[in-house]
């Protein structure tokens, strides 16, 4: 189970800890984990930490639309095999990634997927796979310096609800 560095965790309780995405090139882009070492899926959680999951995400989201204003937030569910708990990716989408994802040729076949009649060009699936590839997991290479963690942990921890 991962165990992150302390600067980059924003809070503990006693079945959950959320932690800056320490790669990622989004500021403000947070994980929640279980400490439950042996759930990997919901029904292996106790029904005190479904109870508390709700709550915590409620105050992550709540703290990144103070701290840093994204236009979106979408959380996601990770973790179904032994080693890799249930966890979930908590994503601010800001106006800055639309225009990286318009303007990257990799991405363009998004554009033949989008419905004129929905509100957003990109759905959530688009901002995961352009985000987790290249701002994660190429992040060196987006030209975007890197987030401050101590920073953003220390403006999210401030607004906290």
């Amino acid at each position: 189970m991962f165990t992150p560095p302390p600067n980059s965790v924003l809070t503990q309780t006693d079945h959950w800890r959320i932690n800056h995405n320490l790669q990622s090139r989004v500021q403000g882009y947070l994980m929640l984990s279980t400490l439950d070492s042996n759930a990997y899926e919901f029904d292996q959680l106790s029904h005190e930490s479904l109870s508390e999951m709700g709550l915590i995400i409620e105050q992550a989201v709540t703290a990144i639309k103070n701290a840093f204003k994204p236009k979106h937030i979408f959380v996601s569910k990770y973790g179904v095999e032994p080693g890799n708990v249930i966890h979930f990716h908590i994503i601010p989408i800001y106006d800055w990634i639309d225009e990286m994802i318009a303007a990257d040729e990799n991405y363009s076949f998004i554009e033949t997927l989008y419905d004129p009649n929905l509100p957003m060009k990109y759905d959530a699936a688009d901002y995961l796979l352009f985000i987790w590839r290249e701002l994660t997991e190429k992040a060196h290479q987006s030209g975007i310096d890197p987030v401050n963690i101590d920073e953003s942990i220390q403006i999210l921890k401030n607004c906290l609800s």
